[in-house]
């Protein structure tokens, strides 16, 4: 997966608390939410369309307070799994 900055797909409708990102895709109504809890809410809020993938790693880590290295195959295979599902874009 290319380092290029990652973004949330436009047709996507999502609210964020402290801890927990509930994301519902506009083009797929029928469908239920998708709730992301813990690191997955926080690597959701990482993607702010201009970071790439190792910016996201670098934020996720600085939020955890633990070394990049712990967490980037983690990060990596999260953000590669919302990409195959459509919720983010490159």
């Amino acid at each position: 997966m290319p380092d290029a900055p990652l973004r949330h797909r436009a047709e996507l409708a999502f609210t964020e608390s402290a801890d927990r990102v509930a994301v519902l895709d506009l083009d797929r109504p029928g469908e239920p939410a998708i709730v992301l809890t813990g690191p997955g809410s926080a690597i959701w809020a990482a993607v702010d369309g201009r970071r790439g993938i190792a910016e996201i790693v670098a934020v996720v880590a600085s939020s955890y307070d633990v070394a990049e290295s712990d967490v980037d195959a983690d990060v990596r295979a999260f953000l590669q799994d919302l990409v195959a599902r459509g919720l983010l874009v490159g």
